[in-house]
């Protein structure tokens, strides 16, 4: 009898809501199901959290335990949370998260519903619990795209709701090395480079009758021999003029003049008077 009446006690807590004598009994019922929930831990917090849900509904009258009410149900939505979403990063299980996800939008529907009942006193705890559910939606979206990165799901530390998704590493292949256009053979025959033919000599009287040479385009013209200087040779010095003194070369002009070349006649028979001669020599 006593296990049959304890049992349904338990039933009929089962219905309490927040303000009735049984409520803390179905709150004991409830952490008993948690402590044997075993792996399903995550999923079982968020059965709970849609009956607080439940319970909200019918306790919009009393800003008191509808605060209540929300405190629980966003403690137990976050360890839920936090237990589902590490579980499918660390498994890279995309199907537990779009579960989490599917649940997030049935539970912020049912929020929105009751935007309009509730007390005033109760409105910043109710703003907070749509707070938790928006950014569990997000948290929820981020970490289903890093299952997807090529090198495993990436996260940068974690938080309240579990791990927090980073940004995919993408490799970028190294740079294929350019190709050098080859170039084009070099002709080996004969050189096909124009020869300029150079000027011919164009005879031109000097002063010792002797044509003069025309250089060859391209090349220095050469001064004669003679007016090349002789090595060691120093030059003679300039007569500079004495203070007071006139110069010879302002008072008179010395006029070189110029040499004729006069040819001998023939032979020439010389004869040298002996100390004794005889006869006509």
């Amino acid at each position: 009898m006593g296990v049959t009446g304890l049992a349904a006690l338990v039933a009929v807590a089962a219905g309490a809501q927040p303000g009735d004598p049984l409520y803390d009994l179905k709150r004991g019922t409830e952490q008993t199901q948690l402590a044997l929930a075993g792996e399903s831990r995550g999923q079982t917090l968020l059965e709970l959290a849609s009956t607080r849900l439940d319970e909200l509904r019918t306790v919009t009258g009393d800003a008191e335990l509808v605060e209540q009410t929300l405190r629980t149900m966003d403690r137990q939505t976050t360890e839920g949370a936090a237990i589902l979403t590490a579980r499918a990063v660390a498994t890279a299980d995309a199907d537990t998260l779009e579960d989490l996800a599917a649940w997030t939008d049935r539970q912020s529907s049912g929020l929105e519903a009751l935007r309009a009942e509730m007390p005033g006193p109760a409105e910043p705890a109710f703003a907070g619990s749509v707070d938790l559910l928006q950014a569990l939606d997000t948290r929820t979206a981020g970490l289903s795209t890093i299952l997807g990165c090529a090198s495993g799901p990436v996260t940068v530390g974690e938080d309240a709701l579990g791990p927090v998704p980073g940004l995919c590493v993408t490799e970028t292949p190294a740079p294929a090395p350019e190709e050098v256009p080859a170039l084009p053979p070099v002709a080996t025959g004969p050189s096909t480079t124009p020869v300029i033919p150079s000027a011919p000599a164009v005879p031109s009287p000097t002063g010792n009758g002797s044509p003069a040479a025309v250089p060859t385009p391209g090349t220095t013209p050469v001064p004669p021999a003679d007016t090349l200087p002789t090595a060691g040779a120093v030059p003679p010095a300039p007569n500079l003029p004495l203070p007071g003194v006139p110069s010879d070369s302002a008072t008179r002009t010395t006029t070189t003049p110029p040499a004729v070349a006069v040819p001998l006649p023939g032979p020439i028979r010389i004869c040298l008077p002996p100390l004794a001669t005889v006869g006509n020599c």
